[in-house]
């Protein structure tokens, strides 16, 4: 069971175990790509407010497609479900508000993440 999610008790130790272990790959170098993986979400999630003000599907499905891959790929679900819903809508040329809504949720539940982890 993993406990990503859960906001008193996140046990860092025991969540780097269980993921890179999902992944059969070192504790050490899980967590270096993880927190590596920081640096690019920060400009994206500059980049995706950007393509949103302008209106733009293209690259708002692009950068919520990368940060879907990345995070879907460490098993960070959390984050990775938010930017797929985002890329969706935006490849589906979804109206903008709809998926404006979403950005603040991607971001925050980002942000928390990486609070825990950093």
């Amino acid at each position: 069971m993993s406990n990503e999610n859960e906001n008193n008790d996140f046990d860092l130790d025991s969540f780097l175990k269980e993921k890179s272990g999902e992944l059969s790959i070192p504790v050490d170098v899980y967590k270096s790509i993880l927190i590596s993986s920081f640096t690019q979400c920060d400009t994206d999630l500059i980049a995706l407010e950007k393509g949103i003000e302008q209106q733009n599907h293209e690259d708002i499905q692009a950068i919520a497609h990368r940060i879907k891959g990345v995070y879907a790929n460490l098993r960070i679900d959390h984050v990775s479900k938010i930017a797929a819903s985002i890329d969706e809508l935006s490849k589906a040329e979804s109206d903008i508000a709809e998926i404006s809504k979403l950005c603040p949720q991607l971001k925050s539940a980002y942000l928390d993440f990486k609070s825990k982890i950093a």
